[in-house]
């Protein structure tokens, strides 16, 4: 990871709750010929289900859109993980298939979903967002 970030094709980001390391953010396969790039969260389980990895992938979404420039960010996830597949959805992702045997899930290969954003969508949802705080 590392040495990706050091090419620019990967962005390692920490999530820290009232300065206690709560999980990690990774941005990697950053193409930026092609604007794009795909994400991962974890958090830890006992901080799970408190609104933490909902405002990362905000913070993150801001960042990588609005600051750098992306068009699209795609999210692979176990057909199996629920919480993350509420995340994405609650993120704005729409989901555009499944990915048979796709990546190694505790010594096995599972289906992953894809899930994705483009710059368009997430713009559309920050107003969506904003009306509906200010009303």
């Amino acid at each position: 990871m590392r040495k990706e970030a050091r090419a620019g094709r990967a962005l390692p980001l920490v999530i820290e709750v009232e300065g206690r390391f709560a999980g990690q953010f990774n941005m990697e396969h950053i193409d930026w010929g092609a604007k794009s790039a795909e994400v991962g969260v974890w958090i830890d389980s006992s901080l799970t289900g408190q609104g933490i990895a909902l405002a990362a992938a905000n913070l993150l979404a801001e960042y990588v859109f609005d600051i750098l420039g992306l068009r699209r960010v795609t999210a692979p996830v176990c057909v199996d993980n629920r919480q993350a597949t509420r995340l994405v959805q609650q993120a704005g992702m729409q989901r555009e298939g499944t990915m048979a045997s796709y990546l190694d899930v505790g010594g096995r290969r599972k289906d992953h979903d894809l899930w994705a954003i483009t710059s368009t969508m997430w713009a559309a949802k920050s107003a969506r967002d904003s009306n509906s705080t200010a009303s």
